[in-house]
């Protein structure tokens, strides 16, 4: 997946170099972009990985965009897709959130005093200069500007399908949306997602089914999970074949068992090989 990642570098970092203030997504995918001092120290950073937060000195939790930046004002969200696509699906639907929340709290009532004619039991005696004030006359809400989603990836990773999601979800909007997808480069692609009316954003509701762990259960054995990690709802076949295999290499130890086996189990997802 890396191996577009000379390609989609540039445009990304351009396009965060084009607005006041950015939010930049670091996922796995983008663990080796070197980017320099110019970017990286004008921009927000968020990442899902601790050791990436820890490498570009960002915030570190799982994408929650509009808990972390609800309170500040940003014009661009910039994202390199992930491989996971309920990673891609939950940041498209936390900047839903955020546009949501921003539009909300942006909303103000702008009162101002109009003066105008009294009236008078006696027509012929009232004067066309004598005004008094009318009560309070509320403006049209004036919501809080909402940041502009792009996200980089190529045709591979799924970024066609992410886009036409997006359309399908944001039909409803009409033109208070802008939905395009541009090419950069072969098969590589961005797209560019922002509302032009913010008004329309308050009171969306995100789907939010990613954040919370969830009880599974799989060959009689009960764990918790979440959308986002590998194979988070399966046993994939390849450590079905690691876990059959330490199985049957430990039972030709002169012990016959396993109670002396002792493993680091790294990079485990859920924690099956773990579990099992």
């Amino acid at each position: 997946m890396q191996n577009n990642n000379h390609i989609i570098a540039n445009p990304l970092a351009e396009s965060i170099k084009q607005v006041d203030r950015a939010l930049w997504l670091i996922d796995e995918a983008s663990s080796d972009f070197c980017f320099d001092a110019g970017v990286l120290g004008t921009t927000e950073k968020l990442s899902n990985r601790f050791d990436l937060a820890k490498k570009f000195n960002a915030v570190f939790n799982d994408f929650l965009i509009a808990e972390t930046f609800a309170n500040q004002k940003l014009d661009l969200i910039a994202f390199r897709i992930s491989k996971e696509k309920q990673i891609n699906l939950h940041v498209f639907n936390s900047w839903i959130d955020l546009c949501s929340k921003s539009a909300a709290s942006g909303l103000t009532l702008a009162s101002a005093s109009t003066s105008l004619p009294s009236s008078s039991a006696n027509s012929s005696t009232a004067t066309a200069t004598s005004k008094t004030t009318s009560p309070l006359i509320s403006k049209p809400p004036i919501p809080t500007p909402t940041p502009t989603l792009k996200l980089f990836g190529a045709k591979n990773e799924g970024i066609k399908s992410l886009f036409t999601l997006a359309k399908e979800q944001l039909a409803a909007f009409g033109n208070a949306v802008t939905l395009q997808l541009d090419k950069i480069h072969k098969q590589v692609f961005i797209i560019s997602i922002h509302f032009i009316d913010n008004s329309v954003c308050s009171g969306i509701e995100a789907n939010q089914a990613y954040k919370p762990l969830q009880l599974l259960s799989l060959s009689g054995v009960e764990f918790y999970s979440k959308p986002g990690l590998f194979g988070w709802q399966k046993i994939d076949q390849g450590s079905s074949l690691l876990i059959s295999t330490i199985t049957q290499y430990y039972k030709t130890k002169s012990d016959n068992t396993l109670t002396s086996l002792q493993a680091l189990d790294l990079g485990c997802g859920y924690g099956n090989l773990s579990i099992r």
